[in-house]
């Protein structure tokens, strides 16, 4: 049995026991059970704002949520039930909200930093989810314009791979070309420019020491792409 599946099963062991005894307990399901923050029960929930290009703390910022249903009409009136609310994160980036606020489709914006909360947030230490905010487009000039950022993630333990030289080439056509080396920051992220050849975004291949060469999915990545990591073979004896 996996063990998201385990642990929600315990708690509703948990709760049904407390219906029966008649205490007013019913568990709640870990963080580590949980694999979307809009699973987050209770009134409020805790959040940690990094900027994903820093690895720091969004501290001391000025944050703005602003959630919908998701529906996306042409004619109004659109049935959106949008729900704006405002805040200020801690010197760690810390801030409470409510549970409420988290609708479908919720963004998140700190300062000169935004994300996507469903998409961004992921589960972290002491009942806190973290969300990684890339820098506004902006806040850079243009052209260039925003970098393509990307993190890569170990597959088997779902984290950033960080401090780590990350190698990306553009395969097409029967050819291999050099696009960039890198060093991903702590959080496992790595800039791409965004001024790339033509038809070179559908065709970048990252290679990290340790780890399978993979394709990037920009399309469908939300700038994240996970590694398998390289099977050792056992070595052959020549005597």
């Amino acid at each position: 049995m996996r063990p998201a599946i385990a642990n929600r099963m315990a708690s509703v062991v948990a709760c049904f026991a407390g219906i029966v005894t008649g205490s007013a307990y019913c568990a709640e399901p870990t963080l580590g059970a949980m694999r979307s923050i809009r699973e987050a029960v209770g009134p409020s929930v805790t959040l940690q704002l990094l900027d994903a290009s820093t690895g720091q703390p969004a501290r001391d910022a000025a944050v703005r949520l602003i959630g919908d249903d998701g529906i996306r009409c042409i004619r109004a009136p659109c049935p959106t039930s949008t729900k704006i609310w405002n805040a200020t994160t801690d010197p760690q980036g810390y801030l409470s909200i409510p549970t409420a606020l988290i609708r479908p489709s919720t963004r998140v914006y700190a300062s000169s930093l935004a994300g996507n909360l469903i998409d961004d947030a992921d589960p972290g230490d002491h009942r806190t989810w973290v969300v990684e905010l890339l820098p506004l487009p902006s806040t850079y000039a243009t052209p260039p314009g925003p970098p393509r950022a990307l993190k890569l993630i170990d597959a088997d333990t779902g984290r950033g791979i960080g401090d780590r030289t990350a190698n990306f080439e553009i395969r097409r056509a029967g050819q291999t070309l050099p696009l960039l080396v890198a060093t991903t920051n702590e959080l496992g992220y790595a800039f791409l420019p965004s001024d790339l050849p033509p038809g070179g975004l559908e065709n970048i291949w990252v290679s990290v020491a340790g780890y399978r060469t993979t394709h990037v999915d920009f399309a469908g990545s939300r700038h994240r792409v996970s590694l398998s990591r390289q099977m050792r073979l056992p070595r052959v004896s020549t005597q």
